[in-house]
């Protein structure tokens, strides 16, 4: 190289060395137009492009410099990074090979070959070279570091302790050599040793962020969440943009069991890496414990578009439009899951959900034994058999699966509440109330929550002011009303809220009590004790009072006289019997499969009882149901005066009229069982058949006068 050339290659690298990339690699261009076999220019420039991240560009300077001497270890090192850096680690890994046949000990070559291995996913042979380069460089701490990573990460076997009791003997203070051991300890699940690693890793550097959240993620999945959100917050102090930080609060949120605040964390952390998907999945599970069914829907649905093969979403997808009662969208959504992957145990036992509600249980009972018989220890599968054998009216096998459900469990709340509700269909009540309890702690109960501030009554005498509220819909309070005669023996002041429009009714049979709606603003001061209605089962049966049946035998509600005269008088051109008719429920979920249909309901209505007067007690927009009924021979009498939705105590004297009544599961119903009117009642089907029509027998315990018509005679209509 000339005199002037050196000069131009002099400068050249002084102004590298001062980070003046721009004015460095025009002086190595002149050098090397100038002088262009100069091995030293062009590698000099190639580092200078590998710095500014143009790697093909570099490989041009380095391949340049390869064909006149291939020996040099430091060119085919860093030939090595750019095609690592380029995605092409098999030519990587050939380059960094070469530079170490020539020097075994050539450290560049050395990690660019580890990093070949990494990506392409052969971590047994970049943990060897590791180990070779820590052998040679036992005080280079970030060699030392790079090996924990991978032992932590990518390793299972027995050596990986050894390596790290080796690595920890050479670096005994390196905090982050500490840290990964302690998240290899917590792999390997020795979650005590693994604490220990990770509070010395932070005994010697308190900033390092990997032992901090390592540990919190070690707290939450060891039961103490409290502990888990306090590391959390030092987490935070150290790093509060990290996306897996926020995701593991979200975690520890969920086993605290407080979803909407997992949910603001879980939003944070899509916040921050909006592909975060199994924070978006977490956030769905979150919603569909809430009940926001709606939003949970969307956000699947997306993730489903976005990650067609995750059967995770297509799964929970399934769950959640099960839970809204959309059960041909869920078999589509499930059958999707399981065509990716046939195994999956909880699509086998949702889809059996889906099947049991569309009237396939027995289909639905073969899919959720199979997912039993592969292994599925998931308290839900259990529960959703017990389900799918009550629908199949095989009662001992269910209560075993609720039962197996709450030994894989001891907090499955929904196998306890369903527990109680066969117990109480069977009428076994005492046992059942205890377990009704649970229903407080499940997403299936849309009652009103206890009341603040008024100690709990435990059916013990001695308070002189109860208050008695009912926490669930109409025909809930009228059964559990049935308890009140019992009760207020006990109490000179009693208080009872209730529906607003039954208020009327139940004042009219139980004078000696309060009664007040659930609507207006209540006294705290005023009560010495509370108690659920629906607890009264529970207390009355648990308590010091005693009562051997859950019913009076005769009528509990009565009906105003004046307005059954009148409504006498304005049927009284009628041709007797008068039958009061009801073949609708509006229920949320169960609605459809309580009602009848209209065709149906004429032809049962016209064999039974065909000469007689039908007076409609259906409430709710019916016109075109009614028409249905006359078009097909049944002669219906309605009284458009009377709103039977919110005018209960019309509907019960109408009740009160008729000579009989004929009715699906509903309000309908409870009125007239309570008035002890002779009624038969269309029970629904297994799922949809509520606890109080019992399951052994014609006849609900709850309301003597009723008669029920059994599912197989339904089907005869």
């Amino acid at each position: 190289m000339d005199q002037e050339s050196s000069k131009t290659l002099a400068q050249a690298v002084a102004e590298h060395d001062k980070g003046h990339l721009s004015v460095a690699e025009a002086l190595y261009r002149r050098a090397i137009e100038t002088h262009p076999n100069s091995l030293d220019a062009k590698n000099r420039y190639a580092v200078l492009l590998l710095q500014l991240g143009r790697h093909s560009d570099a490989l041009i300077q380095l391949n340049s410099s390869l064909g006149q001497d291939g020996k040099q270890t430091d060119v085919l090192a860093n030939a090595a990074y750019a095609w690592n850096a380029m995605g092409v680690p098999e030519k990587g890994k050939e380059l960094a090979e070469r530079a170490l046949k020539i020097d075994p000990t050539f450290l560049p070559a050395i990690r660019n070959e580890i990093q070949s291995n990494v990506q392409l996913g052969k971590y047994e042979e970049a943990a060897k070279g590791l180990e070779l380069g820590v052998g040679y460089y036992p005080s280079d701490g970030s060699l030392a570091e790079q090996h924990a990573y991978i032992l932590a990460k990518h390793l299972r076997h027995s050596r990986i302790a050894q390596n790290f009791k080796k690595l920890l003997k050479l670096h005994p203070g390196n905090d982050v050599v500490w840290a990964y051991y302690g998240a290899f300890l917590h792999k390997e699940r020795s979650y005590s040793e693994a604490e220990n690693a990770y509070k010395r890793a932070l005994a010697l550097d308190s900033r390092n962020n990997i032992a901090a959240l390592n540990l919190g993620v070690l707290y939450s999945e060891t039961d103490r969440h409290l502990a888990a959100l306090n590391q959390f917050e030092e987490s935070f102090r150290l790093d509060p943009n990290d996306p897996s930080l926020w995701f593991n609060l979200g975690v520890c949120w969920d086993g605290l069991n407080a979803p909407s605040k997992a949910i603001v964390a879980y939003d944070k952390a899509i916040e921050l890496d909006p592909g975060f998907t199994e924070a978006s999945l977490n956030k769905a599970i979150d919603l569909q414990k809430i009940g926001e069914l709606d939003r949970a829907r969307e956000l699947l649905v997306d993730l489903t578009a976005r990650h067609p093969t995750l059967v995770k979403s297509w799964t929970m997808l399934g769950k959640v439009l099960n839970q809204a009662n959309r059960f041909f969208e869920a078999i589509f959504a499930l059958d999707k899951a399981l065509l990716l992957d046939p195994t999956d145990t909880e699509a086998l036992s949702e889809k059996g959900v889906s099947l049991t509600a569309t009237g396939s249980a027995h289909t639905a009972l073969d899919l959720q034994r199979r997912a039993i018989e592969r292994g599925a220890l998931l308290p839900k599968v259990q529960l959703d058999l017990g389900n799918t054998l009550i629908a199949l009216g095989h009662y001992g096998e269910a209560e075993d699966h609720f039962r197996r459900a709450l030994d894989l469990d001891p907090e499955c709340y929904e196998a306890k509440l369903n527990l109680a509700l066969l117990m109480l269909a069977q009428g076994r009540y005492e046992a059942g109330f205890q377990h009704y309890e649970w229903r407080w702690r499940t997403n299936q109960h849309l009652g009103l929550p206890r009341i603040r501030n008024i100690p709990y009554w435990d059916g013990i005498r001695g308070h002189d002011r109860l208050y008695v509220w009912g926490e669930q819909g109409l025909g809930d309070q009228i059964v559990f009303g049935s308890l009140l005669g019992s009760l207020k023996t006990l109490y000179s002041d009693l208080t009872v809220a209730l529906d607003h429009r039954l208020i009327t009714l139940f004042a009219r049979a139980h004078p000696e009590i309060k009664f007040t709606s659930l609507a207006d603003e209540l006294n705290t001061s005023r009560f010495d004790r509370q108690v659920s209605l629906a607890d009264l089962g529970l207390v009355l049966m648990a308590g010091e009072i005693k009562i051997n049946e859950p019913h009076p035998p005769q009528a509990r509600l009565a009906a105003h006289p004046d307005r059954v005269r009148q409504l006498q008088a304005s049927l009284a051109e009628f041709e007797k019997p008068w039958i009061g008719v009801s073949w609708k429920s509006f229920a949320m979920k169960i609605g459809a499969d309580k009602s009848v249909a209209t065709k149906e309901f004429a032809n049962y209505l016209s064999k039974r009882h065909p000469h007689a007067t039908f007076i409609s007690l259906q409430y709710g927009d019916v016109d075109l149901d009614a028409s249905n009924l006359l078009e097909h021979g049944c002669k219906l009498v309605r009284l458009p005066e009377l709103d039977l939705r919110e005018d209960i105590d019309g509907l019960a004297a109408l009740i009160a009229v008729c000579d009989e009544v004929v009715t699906v599961s509903n309000v309908t119903a409870h009125v007239a069982g309570a008035l002890n009117r002779p009624t038969t009642v269309l029970t629904p089907r297994n799922q949809s058949r509520l606890w109080y029509w019992g399951i052994d027998g014609l006849f609900g315990p709850w309301h003597p006068s009723c008669k029920l018509l059994k599912p197989k005679m339904k089907e005869s209509i």
